[in-house]
């Protein structure tokens, strides 16, 4: 439940940007995305803080008791080759590993969105992004301006960024890219100029998910090839089934609502990983298919066409997002009813709107509800 939880949490930090994105994209503008790096971040949470920030956001008693006394007089010492350290209280820190260390340093980190002034600003554990919709180079400036007021901010939690690990992405749909060189105490930060890696999706300057298909399909294919070498003696469907399900199925199913391919050509990339599976377990079991014909093998082993269960995955995200069980308000304003003056014989939930571009229209929300708006059992 808890991986659940992370999952949905980090598809809606993603799912913000995107909508910015493609937003800006509409109206012919770029957006320059800053991933930021904190050095040593967890074991920099200063204790004393900490708890004025947990009291600031109402923690009450007996709580705010528990809270110091799980966070603080915690004895340390260093052991190097059978030989200790004396023994010491320190001062910062969370535990490394710890259930609530995540959720503490979230709540340590949650003031960096009082700083900007004018860019936008995403969390997701110890992962920081500032972005900004750039018009002219006026906008990089006052970027810059929110980027030093970052950095004066985490100086004054103790909390330095890693600046060789700092990035730059601009993302854009125009062929005058408005360039500029953001830096951080004079170093200037690296610039990608071909993708990023955020939080384990491939991003490129046009959001195009053709690459990141790729990407998992190859990294699904190497894993697939491994679990056909040490799987050469297992003859029961089960054992080859979780092996799949639960090693190579969920590589190319991590965050599929952001990148759930509108094009054949990508669809069928994605279904041939599964296809190889079962063209293997069906030599292993010694099963005769017809040529070509995978049907009665993966009826056999229960599986279902991977791209339906991307489509129930949309349909699950949109349901979720709608009775508040994912709180998003960002993306739940994009959602628009469709509200009929008068009968009429469209019956669509949901309202698109109006896009001269058909990249409008694969926006991750937009997207959605066009989903909802072609399946009748989705109902409200």
């Amino acid at each position: 439940m808890a991986s659940v939880l992370v999952d949905q949490l980090l598809l809606v930090t993603l799912v913000f940007i995107h909508i910015y994105i493609y937003d800006s994209f509409r109206d012919n503008c770029q957006v320059d995305v800053i991933y930021t790096d904190f050095s040593k971040d967890f074991d920099r949470v200063d204790h004393n803080h900490l708890m004025l920030t947990l009291d600031s956001i109402r923690i009450g008693e007996p709580l705010l008791s528990w809270f110091h006394s799980y966070i603080t007089n915690r004895i340390q010492w260093v052991t190097v080759d059978f030989t200790s350290s004396d023994h010491f209280i320190p001062s910062t820190g969370v535990q490394q590993g710890a259930v609530l260390s995540p959720l503490l340093f979230a709540l340590f980190v949650n003031s960096a969105h009082s700083v900007l002034q004018h860019s936008k600003l995403v969390i997701f554990s110890d992962d920081i992004k500032i972005f900004f919709r750039i018009k002219s180079i006026s906008d990089c400036h006052l970027l810059q301006n929110d980027l030093q007021r970052l950095v004066a901010w985490g100086e004054s939690l103790r909390l330095a960024l890693n600046i060789t690990k700092c990035s730059v992405m601009t993302f854009c749909r125009i062929n005058t890219v408005i360039e500029h060189v953001y830096s951080i105490n004079n170093t200037t930060l690296t610039t990608c100029n071909n993708y990023v890696n955020d939080l384990g999706f491939t991003l490129i300057r046009n959001l195009c998910p053709n690459m990141h298909i790729q990407i998992i399909c190859c990294k699904a294919l190497k894993l697939l090839g491994s679990i056909n070498r040490v799987s050469t003696d297992f003859h029961l469907i089960t054992p080859l089934k979780t092996l799949f399900c639960s090693l190579v199925r969920p590589i190319l199913e991590y965050g599929s609502v952001l990148w759930d391919p509108s094009t054949a050509s990508a669809r069928s990339m994605i279904e041939r990983v599964q296809r190889k599976f079962l063209r293997q377990a069906a030599y292993k079991l010694k099963i005769v298919c017809p040529p070509h014909d995978y049907t009665p093998i993966q009826r056999l082993f229960s599986l279902e066409i991977l791209a339906d269960r991307r489509h129930s995955a949309n349909l699950s995200f949109l349901s979720n997002l709608l009775s508040s069980k994912i709180d998003s308000p960002e993306s739940l304003s994009r959602v628009s009813f469709n509200v009929l003056s008068r009968r009429t014989r469209s019956s669509v939930p949901f309202h698109i709107p109006f896009s001269s571009s058909n990249y409008y229209l694969i926006s991750p929300i937009i997207r959605l509800v066009r989903i909802a708006n072609t399946d009748p059992s989705f109902s409200l």
